[in-house]
């Protein structure tokens, strides 16, 4: 439980596979309670449950590394991703979740998780500088809302082909290119804008 601490510096190369609560942490300006720090890169494969987001800074921070996120995560308020690399995997639920930039890698299926109490959930990657999600072979059918402020690529990497399901987006910054599928649903649903390959 990490409700009496301001962070928690997360060490290079280790799994925490225990379960971790956020409570109302005070936190710190651009830095995360959770933190990674320069090429420093970890796993937490036990399930994160944040009951209030901190009062300065976020949930989590990185550094030029990657902080994989594969038990999933809980919240009630929405979460925020301050810059950096993450790998989302579990059975994830927030209000929604926001990336300042950097990417999102999916670890596993539904790896962005879905909407608390049900329907899609909005992602807005790339708050402060362009961003990327890479779907990496695992496909997206929980929908998802899609938005940008500072462009967003929506990708592949993984030769295996993924597919995405977009609910709506109204962004005009955002990119499809690789092997993607892309179905879209939804009342309101229109045609995905930006580049699709």
């Amino acid at each position: 439980n990490s409700s009496r601490l301001a962070y928690v510096n997360l060490a290079d190369g280790l799994t925490y596979d225990n379960a971790i609560t956020q409570g109302a942490n005070a936190g710190a300006a651009n830095l995360g309670v959770l933190r990674l720090a320069g090429a420093a890169s970890a796993t937490l494969s036990g399930l994160v449950t944040i009951n209030a987001a901190p009062t300065a800074g976020s949930a989590f921070s990185v550094g030029t590394g990657t902080l994989s996120l594969t038990g999933g995560i809980v919240s009630t308020p929405s979460v925020a991703l301050l810059a950096g690399n993450y790998v989302l995997a579990g059975a994830s639920t927030y209000p929604s979740l926001s990336l300042a930039s950097g990417s999102i890698r999916l670890g596993g299926a539904n790896g962005l998780g879905s909407a608390s109490g049900g329907g899609a959930a909005t992602f807005t990657l790339g708050t402060a500088a362009a961003a990327t999600l890479d779907l990496n072979g695992f496909s997206q059918s929980n929908a998802v809302l899609l938005a940008t402020t500072s462009g967003l690529t929506v990708t592949n990497t993984s030769g295996t082909t993924a597919s995405i399901n977009v609910a709506t987006t109204g962004a005009s910054a955002i990119n499809f290119p690789g092997k993607l599928a892309l179905p879209i649903s939804g009342a309101g649903a229109k045609p995905l804008p930006g580049t699709t390959t």
